[in-house]
Formats: C-alpha cells, structure tokens, sequence
C-alpha cells in the first residue's frame, strides 16, 4: 500500500513472485549469457579512475525485468491461490521475471542491441568476453 504525503492510501502495489522449482526452460531456449569477468571490471575502474570518468552502474535486477519478451518462447505462469481465477486459467507473461533460466540471455541480448545502435563495437581484446563494448569518438 502506497500513502501520499498526508498519511493516505494513494495506491496499491504487488509483486508477483514466481515459483522458479517448477519451471523448466526446455531443450530450445537458449540460457547462456555472457558475464564480465573481474579482470575486466576491475581494468575499466582503474582506466576510469585514472581519466577521473564519471562511472554509473544500473540494477541488473530491475533490468532484467524490463525486458520485452517479444520473440521469446511464451511463459505462462499459474495464478497464485486466493486471487479468484478458475484453476485452468494463467498469466501469459509481457516482461522477464528475475530468477527465470533465459532471463539473463534475453537481457544480453536486448543491451547488445541496444548498445550497438548506439554505434558501440565489441572490444576484441579477448574473444571470450563478449561483455565489453567500446566506441570512437572524433575526440579520441
């Protein structure tokens, strides 16, 4: 329950919490998502520290759960009890959950698509990591 500045309910929020140990991915879901090794977070730091650049991180947890579903097999999900849905009735999902198998790679995939229209390329300093993008700039 949400309370506006005076003390009132302004609005209501839930969450939905999926049970994870009765999902499977099945056989043609792709799970694997590339993740930064240390070695490469910790040499970015240091360049950024080194140039005094300003460094922002995002939640991955909340970015996982925005994004779109499109393309991606359906999920359906059964409805919690005490809701007053029938039995045979489920939720067909829009946006990933946390916590599900192909979450991580739809994530990848959607912020290397994303990253990429931004005109960034990959960094092939190791093959590898597919995790770190760079880009040119007139200025260097």
């Amino acid at each position: 329950l949400k309370r506006d500045e005076h003390g009132n309910p302004s609005r209501r929020k839930a969450r939905y919490c999926a049970r994870g140990d009765t999902y499977s991915a099945g056989p043609d879901v792709p799970v694997f998502a590339p993740t930064a090794p240390w070695a490469t977070v910790r040499a970015l730091l240091s360049i950024a520290c080194a140039n005094k650049w300003y460094v922002k991180t995002f939640d991955v947890a909340a970015a996982f759960t925005s994004v779109d579903r499109t393309g991606l097999p359906d999920l359906w999900l059964r409805p919690p009890p005490g809701l007053g849905y029938s039995p045979g009735q489920a939720f067909h999902l829009k946006k990933n959950l946390y916590g599900f198998a192909h979450s991580p790679r739809a994530f990848y995939d959607d912020y290397t698509a994303f990253v990429l229209n931004l005109r960034f390329e990959r960094c092939a300093y190791d093959k590898n990591d597919k995790t770190l993008f760079r880009r040119q700039t007139p200025l260097g």
